[in-house]
C-alpha cells in the first residue's frame, strides 16, 4: 500500500532526476530550450515509473540530500 510519505519520497527522487536531466543538457541552445522542455514532460512519465520500481529508501536519502541544495538554487522549478 503507497503511504503519503511513499508519494513524497518518490516525487523527490522524480524531481532529482528531472534536475539530473536538466544538467545533462545545460549546454542546449536557448532555442532549442522549448524543444527540450516537451522532450523532458515525455520523459516525466518514464521516470515516475522508473522511481517507483527503482528509488530505494537509500537512493532516496541520497536523492533527497542532493536535491535540497539544488531546490535552494532554483525553487519549484519543475512545479510549472
Amino acid at each position: 500500500m503507497v503511504t503519503l510519505q511513499n508519494r513524497l519520497q518518490v516525487l523527490e527522487c522524480q524531481q532529482s532526476q528531472q534536475g539530473s536531466l536538466e544538467e545533462m543538457h545545460g549546454e542546449q541552445d536557448a532555442g532549442q530550450v522549448q524543444d527540450l522542455e516537451t522532450k523532458i514532460k515525455g520523459i516525466t512519465w518514464l521516470s515516475k515509473i522508473y522511481c517507483v520500481m527503482t528509488c530505494s529508501n537509500v537512493c532516496l536519502q541520497l536523492e533527497t540530500l542532493k536535491h535540497k541544495g539544488k531546490s535552494l538554487v532554483q525553487p519549484q522549478q519543475w512545479e510549472k
